[in-house]
């Protein structure tokens, strides 16, 4: 589960992702990323690996480039043959499409609402 949201974010994507992956027994056993708290003093919650990766930006060719750059930054910490499925959350930002590129064959749940709603509703293909 990748969401390019920083470690102290509010909001109920943070808290479902919270509720399911992170802390000392998590309903779901995961691997968690996201950004790094923009609050020096703010605690990170067990289980949730921090990852950088600048330009983020949610259309246009920029877009695609802080995608490529996610990508890279997640990649190191992934072990692809011990990832049995992949939670995308969020979708219309760059976790999603960095994910796919590098867990192309896995099993995938979406779990769509909030701002990825939104976004899918004012950007119709």
């Amino acid at each position: 589960m990748a969401l390019d949201l920083s470690a102290d974010s509010p909001g109920g994507s943070v808290e479902l992702l919270h509720d399911l992956y992170s802390g000392t027994s998590p309903l779901i056993a995961g691997q968690v990323f996201m950004f790094p708290p923009k609050s020096p003093d703010k605690q990170i919650p067990a289980g949730v690996q921090l990852v950088k990766a600048r330009g983020k930006c949610v259309n246009g060719l920029p877009f695609w480039s802080y995608v490529k750059t996610l990508r890279r930054a997640l990649a190191p910490h992934l072990d692809s043959g011990g990832v049995a499925a992949v939670h995308f959350q969020n979708l219309a930002f760059g976790g999603a499409p960095a994910l796919i590129e590098l867990l192309p064959k896995h099993p995938r749940l979406a779990l769509v609402h909030g701002t990825g709603l939104l976004f899918a509703a004012r950007h119709r293909p």
